[in-house]
């Protein structure tokens, strides 16, 4: 995976109703951005959510990691803890920080993500029925989900709920809830972790599974460059889930071009190759595309598919992804126009 560089900003929203403040961090080419809602006495400045956003950056995210208290509301909540259990309450200020987004120049047009924990979960669920259309993926780590049993049913962004392996109250809150959601939602589980995920390398897992639920469902970097002073792409080694390129690693579904590389492929049919699929590469007009169908070799052009890339002069050759990236080299050597589309795992 190549690494955006993104600069942290201090900052405060000013809202119709109060002023918020938060960190905000848009790395170049993002296209869209992770609000974080903090849990029970936490805020922007927590370490863990800051480790998730600068991981979430890295892949090309912008992040907003909020504080959805003031400075007042923080010193009364701290001796009578009720603003951090009022769900209402908080995914109104998120919803608030969430329409600053749509209404900001830099960041107009961006999908939008919410990263919620404990309770800050909760009210991500609450706060994502305002907005529909904006919000287009969610993940909870540790989170509260059984405090919006209520709204649950109506929530229509994609939920990733993510709980430690000790954290046995949890996840029974979790099942329950996700019981209640009628939209796509996944619950893991993460073996040895404890609610705040303490142990050594789990937030790392939390953070990688985090990202690679927004890539499936929010825009990422359309490409990033390769490849330069004018050399071709060159796939240097590639192990079950792990590929590099040119010297950089990416552990995703990926497209790779003579000059550039499309990371975070996503596919309307996880083993489906469909026109929609491949629409930058038949832009791209190559003598010939090289997929990578996995280890098992799970992944297939559907019939439609391979007589739409004949009838546009494109070769095709299908092979378990083991073989195909050497095929790609082959082909990059011999000059052809050649592209390769891998899928990394199964």
């Amino acid at each position: 995976m190549i690494e955006q560089q993104s600069q942290q900003e201090d900052l405060v929203i000013e809202t119709r109703e109060v002023t918020l403040r938060a960190i905000l961090a848009v790395p170049e080419k993002a296209r869209s951005i992770v609000l974080f809602a903090h849990g029970a006495g936490s805020s922007r400045h927590s370490p863990r959510n800051q480790h998730v956003a600068q991981k979430l950056q890295e892949a090309g995210l912008a992040t907003l990691l909020l504080d959805l208290l003031t400075e007042e509301e923080e010193r009364i909540d701290m001796y009578t803890g009720r603003l951090r259990f009022d769900i209402p309450f908080l995914a109104g200020r998120l919803d608030a920080a969430t329409g600053w987004v749509l209404s900001h120049e830099q960041m107009s047009g961006f999908d939008i993500g919410y990263f919620g924990a404990s309770t800050g979960a909760a009210a991500a669920l609450v706060a994502c029925i305002q907005r529909p259309e904006a919000v287009r993926a969610i993940v909870s780590r540790g989170g509260r989900p059984d405090l919006a049993l209520n709204v649950l049913p109506e929530v229509k962004p994609p939920v990733l709920l993510i709980v430690g392996g000790k954290d046995t109250e949890v996840i029974e809150m979790n099942r329950q809830a996700a019981k209640k959601l009628t939209t796509e939602h996944e619950l893991v589980i993460v073996p040895g972790a404890s609610h705040l995920f303490e142990e050594p390398g789990k937030l790392d897992i939390v953070a990688d599974l985090a990202r690679s639920w927004f890539a499936q469902h929010v825009r990422m970097p359309a490409e990033v460059s390769s490849a330069g002073g004018g050399r071709r792409n060159h796939i240097d080694a590639y192990s079950f889930g792990r590929i590099r390129v040119s010297g950089d690693d990416f552990d995703d579904d990926l497209i790779v071009f003579p000059d550039k590389v499309e990371p975070y492929w996503r596919r309307r049919e996880a083993h489906s190759l469909s026109l929609t699929d491949l629409e930058t590469v038949i832009d791209y007009s190559p003598d010939l595309l090289v997929v990578g169908t996995g280890v098992g070799g799970r992944l297939h052009l559907d019939p439609t598919m391979r007589e739409t890339l004949r009838q546009k002069g494109i070769d095709c050759i299908e092979e378990h992804t083991d073989r195909a990236w050497q095929i790609f080299n082959e082909e990059i050597e011999h000059d052809r126009k050649v592209v390769g589309a891998f899928h990394l795992t199964c």
